[in-house]
């Protein structure tokens, strides 16, 4: 006999939440849930004595002819709570009872005794679902009278889409959707379900690059009370055919409406074009998977598929003392993506500053701030997340919107190290007609430093006040909650220290954009206006200095970029012509121009001594 599972109430921080515990059972029954097992316990409410109507959405396509036998709620102690009931609805309807907006379930509702603090309602007879949807959810009363019946509502963490619906007497004065706020911990037994069941989502539309396999990430939504262990897909893109299998790193666990991500991978087409998509879930687990209709799509394959980097703007300032995590931000999503992520910091009021806040590019509300792309407010630090570490999250999220066009940037110092020269290199992938793009450069300086008070970080972490390692585990958050309320000298990273946008200089496209045909732009930095707004300059180290190309589109989102180091060679070079003394007193280490060490004394050419300490102090030409 196969194994499946069902859930039993377990604690969890302290609250009631349900886990998967594996029985033998060939039944067809099958546990729904909105929970997994893995989130963090909850607790919401408003913390009024009022009525709360609360519940989850079960759907879809294949829900029709099952039953529901029983549900389950839970909380978190049954003092101070009445007149439980719990209801089935096709849809969430108040209507005006006694004066009062009051839930009115359209199926069934089920006066519940609370005599523990977990209740099962099993229905005598079970309802037999006649629509692709149902509402399953219980009324109480709440006196606020503990800490428990002030936020009598349990949730988790999970995120789910349909997860947590909310109306109550005084706060919650309409149907609302709080599913962004938690997952509501309720379940259901349903009856009718097959062993071997899952469904993808829809295909949506999808881009391709010719001559190259199109990676795409399913939705897998488990309907069986075995689960997923595997799964054998047939696909269809335009002509071709073909089938896969797959066999998951983690099995899906049995719990109707289960999802899981999972990558498939589509043939190549050699042609460009658009190209209609069908995926098949065949096999699950080895077994003919016959109630599922198809998934469907549209594949659209260009000359080249667009890498999109999305860029992060962060806003700062050494005054402001939860700013630290901006700077903490973008130092782990350089370490985690060097080669991708880009970000912005614009200081303001400190000695980093280089424009006035009515000159950023997105209007800011307070400190710290930060935006994606210019469309996507967040937090450099906890991105969309309400704590911890969450930047790369939403970061990549906006890295999966499709880019029109590839860009590459390059940039090179002249000389005798006054200038920077940028150019960068759009290609778009279908024409435009007047579509007001434009490249901004931005010159950005890494390891920015100074002494004094403009440049003293203030810092609300110090001594762990909002916690430590637990709190923050990144490495880069330790000078912080191990610091004092004031940390001084910081290297600060991706300043801007100029821009073409507020100096008028963004190139614009063309008005007709051709496909597949490359366009250059160029612009040139003069570093002695690379100044804060008190007129310093901000060009300490040249080999810190990068270039940024925005591709920025006519509704001023930025829609991809590429990133630069400066290339300074002609520079050393301009140094050593002017420096070509041969004699050095003290210890020294050689190095060619490539940074390659040498065998300790000046080649032929040109040689690169440094002192002790890494600091360039001679060069040498022979």
């Amino acid at each position: 006999m196969n194994k499946t599972s069902i859930f039993y109430p377990v604690a969890l921080s302290g609250l009631l939440v349900f886990s998967p515990v594996s029985m033998l059972a060939d039944n067809g029954d099958i546990t729904f849930t909105k929970t997994t097992g893995k989130g963090v316990a909850q607790q919401f409410g408003s913390k009024k004595a009022e009525t709360y109507d609360v519940a989850v959405l079960l759907t879809g396509k294949t829900i029709q002819g099952k039953t529901i036998k029983s549900v389950t709620v839970p909380f978190k102690s049954k003092a101070n709570i009445s007149n439980v009931k719990v209801w089935l609805s096709k849809k969430l309807t108040l209507a005006t009872v006694d004066g009062r907006k009051t839930n009115v379930p359209d199926i069934l509702t089920k006066d519940v005794t609370l005599d523990q603090d977990t209740v099962t309602v099993t229905l005598e007879t079970p309802y037999t679902i006649d629509a692709d949807s149902v509402y399953i959810g219980y009324t109480f009363e709440s006196k606020a009278a503990d800490n428990n019946s002030k936020q009598p509502v349990l949730l988790t963490s999970d995120t789910a889409t349909d997860a947590f619906y909310i109306h109550s007497s005084r706060t919650y004065r309409t149907w609302l959707d709080y599913s962004s706020s938690g997952t509501l911990a309720i379940k259901a037994v349903l009856g009718g379900a097959s062993a071997d069941e899952a469904e993808a989502g829809d295909i949506g539309s999808l881009q391709g690059a010719v001559g190259q396999p199109t990676a795409t990430t399913l939705t897998l939504t488990n309907h069986g009370y075995h689960g997923v262990q595997s799964f054998d897909y047939k696909y269809e893109v335009g002509s071709v055919s073909g089938s896969k299998h797959v066999d998951l790193a983690e099995a899906m666990p049995a719990i109707y409406g289960a999802t899981a991500q999972v990558e498939i991978t589509l043939p190549e087409v050699a042609t460009k074009g658009q190209y209609p998509v069908s995926v098949t879930i065949d096999k699950v687990n080895g077994t003919a998977n016959t109630k599922v209709p198809n998934s469907t799509g549209n594949l659209t394959v260009y000359s080249i598929l667009p890498k999109h980097r999305a860029v992060v703007e962060e806003y700062t300032g050494t005054w402001c003392g939860w700013c630290p995590r901006g700077l903490v931000g973008l130092e782990v999503m350089n370490r985690l993506y060097p080669d991708d992520f880009i970000g912005l910091s614009y200081h303001n009021g400190d000695a980093m500053e280089t424009m006035t806040s009515s000159k950023f590019p997105s209007v800011i509300d307070g400190y710290p701030a930060g935006w994606i792309d210019r469309a996507y407010e967040t937090d450099a630090y906890q991105g969309w997340s309400s704590s911890g570490f969450g930047i790369d999250k939403a970061w990549l999220y906006a890295c999966n919107d499709f880019s029109p066009a590839a860009i590459s940037a390059e940039a090179r110092m002249s000389a005798d190290g006054g200038f920077v020269t940028a150019s960068a290199t759009t290609q778009f992938v279908e024409a435009a007609s007047q579509a007001g793009y434009k490249i901004e450069f931005v010159l950005l300086s890494d390891s920015l430093t100074g002494t004094g008070e403009s440049w003293d970080q203030s810092n609300y972490y110090a001594k762990g006040k909002a916690g430590g390692a637990e709190t923050f585990p990144e490495p880069e958050f330790k000078t912080f909650y191990d610091g004092n309320s004031t940390v001084k000298g910081l290297y600060f990273p991706d300043v801007v220290i100029a821009t073409t946008r507020t100096r008028g200089d963004d190139y614009a496209l063309p008005a007709d954009i051709p496909a597949d045909q490359p366009i250059e732009a160029t612009y040139t930095f003069d570093l002695s206006t690379a100044v804060n707004t008190s007129g310093t300059s901000l060009i300490q180290k040249r080999n810190c200095l990068r270039v940024v190309a925005l591709l920025v589109n006519g509704k001023e989102k930025i829609v991809n970029a590429a990133k630069a180091a400066v290339n300074i060679d002609d520079y050393r070079a301009g140094i050593q012509s002017a420096k070509a003394d041969t004699t050095l007193t003290g210890p020294a280490t050689y190095y060619d121009l490539s940074g390659r060490r040498a065998d300790g004394h000046a080649h032929p050419g040109i040689t690169i001594a440094k002192d002790a300490e890494g600091h360039t102090v001679k060069t040498f030409k022979k």
